[in-house]
């Protein structure tokens, strides 16, 4: 058994989030989650009722203040593993526990975030630079969640340990019913999962919606928040757009997906894997997601690439596959996601830890 720090922003609803849950269900490992926020999230009393621990360290504290509480945390509980997160931040944060002699250090990639960094002013970009030196210095482990993201944080992509987040993929025998959700049996239900914050690009979904008005039997679920909750929820109203629904946080997301969707849609502007894809793919859902996302998230023939310059084909794509009936075929759809399981993932990470140390 090991001592592992996990440091993370928050344990609110997420992909890495739910993975950290997921992992606290089935690890043998003594669990502590640093979080930077100061109230309570989402998975806090979950992770603890499976023996995790919660630890706040606010960056509120400014940069001299929180550094020196998280040096002393570190000392005082000798952890054996600090698994950093926080993207780039990660490079501070490992650089801390390597002064306080943390033997496992690890950087753990989870988007490639290069195209957003090209937008920043010269500053953010200096800022950028210097914390991926710090990364690749203090950090003697490497993960990353697809090898396409794995130059975002790291130089050389051969000493990175590839890691899809896995999940408990597979919705519960608890069916859930299109009436419970104000659906009609005859829609074609769309379905998207995310945070509500540029990159998953909400606002493409809602130009789809209004090229589908015309289509009446076409309804889109919203599932999440975030800081765009409320400009998403405005253009919805200013639209009329009466073929969205917003279902905001929800615990049973695989069940929506499996029990009352047609279709996945992911047209993120980035990703690190874009696990949800894979995901919705096990509950049997066609697919649809943005050429931006790795290729690795296939894992059937029931997912397809588009790009995202016109919601048009978008527009275009469903009214082909739904005349073809190619969602009804997904529903018997059977293939091996054994890789991305949380039960692969725990025994991968497993002998990642255990591994040499460098540094």
């Amino acid at each position: 058994m090991m001592k592992v720090a996990h440091i993370i922003k928050s344990l609110d609803t997420g992909g890495v989030e739910t993975w950290l849950k997921d992992l606290s269900y089935i690890t043998e490992d003594k669990l502590d989650f640093i979080l930077h926020n100061n109230s309570a999230s989402y998975y806090e009393e979950e992770v603890k009722e499976n023996s995790a621990k919660i630890t706040r360290i606010p960056l509120r504290l400014g940069m001299l203040t929180f550094s020196k509480k998280l040096y002393n945390y570190f000392k005082k509980e000798s952890f054996d593993v600090v698994h950093s997160h926080v993207n780039l931040a990660s490079g501070w944060m490992l650089f801390i526990a390597w002064l306080a002699g943390v033997p496992i250090r690890v950087a753990h990639c989870h988007n490639d975030k290069r195209s957003e960094y090209k937008t920043h002013n010269f500053s953010k970009k200096l800022y950028y630079f210097f914390a991926k030196v710090l990364v690749n210095l203090f950090s003697n482990k490497k993960i990353a969640v697809s090898k396409d993201c794995a130059p975002s944080m790291f130089y050389s992509s051969s000493k990175v340990n590839i890691l899809p987040c896995g999940l408990n993929l597979i919705a519960k025998d608890k069916k859930l019913s299109r009436s419970d959700l104000g659906l009609q049996n005859d829609d074609i239900v769309l379905i998207h999962v995310g945070r509500f914050v540029p990159q998953k690009n909400h606002l493409f979904l809602l130009d789809l919606m209004t090229l589908l008005k015309s289509e009446s039997n076409f309804k889109l679920l919203l599932i999440g928040d975030g800081k765009g909750y409320a400009e998403v929820e405005q253009i919805i109203s200013q639209r009329n757009l009466t073929n969205i629904k917003l279902l905001g946080v929800r615990g049973d997301v695989k069940e929506v997906m499996k029990y009352t969707a047609d279709f996945f849609l992911l047209p993120s502007k980035f990703e690190g894997l874009g696990l949800v894809a894979v995901e919705s793919q096990s509950n049997n859902l066609f697919t649809l997601v943005s050429d931006t996302v790795p290729k690795d998230v296939k894992i059937s023939d029931y997912l397809e690439f588009l790009p995202i310059d016109k919601a048009s084909t978008w527009k275009e794509k469903l009214l082909e596959l739904t005349a073809s009936k190619e969602h009804i075929k997904a529903k018997s759809l059977s293939f091996d996601n054994s890789k991305f399981s949380i039960e692969e993932n725990y025994r991968q990470l497993t002998v990642i830890y255990s591994e040499s140390k460098a540094l």
